[in-house]
């Protein structure tokens, strides 16, 4: 799956996926994208080193750094768990993009640093 992000002719945290969706990141935190993967059954386990997510039903495994609920999430790790969670047929592109936009919605808001 193809993704352009940031071009200087799209607004920061902005991504055009090759199946033609947008999706901006701007404002997702890590707690918004493990809830949105959590109500599509994926489990966490804690280490010392990292956040595991794991559907066993669908043998898919994402793994992300151990950081504060309310931090906004690296593109990168947004990329990965969208494609993940498509190319194993666990939910389609808008079903996943809306899900997680939902779920930004009901986090509290991130403070801005001016």
């Amino acid at each position: 799956m193809s993704v352009w992000s940031n071009s200087s002719n799209l607004p920061t945290g902005t991504m055009i996926f090759d199946d033609g969706a947008v999706l901006h990141s701007d404002g997702v935190t890590y707690g918004a994208l493990i809830q949105a993967l959590k109500a599509l059954g994926f489990a966490e386990r804690r280490t010392e080193e990292a956040l595991m997510l794991r559907n066993d039903a669908c043998d898919a495994l994402i793994v992300l750094p151990l950081v504060s609920l309310d931090e906004i999430v690296w593109t990168g790790h947004l990329i990965e768990a969208r494609t993940l969670v498509v190319a194993k047929g666990i939910v389609a592109p808008e079903t996943f993009d809306a899900l997680l936009l939902n779920q930004r919605a009901a986090s509290p808001p991130v403070p801005q640093v001016a």
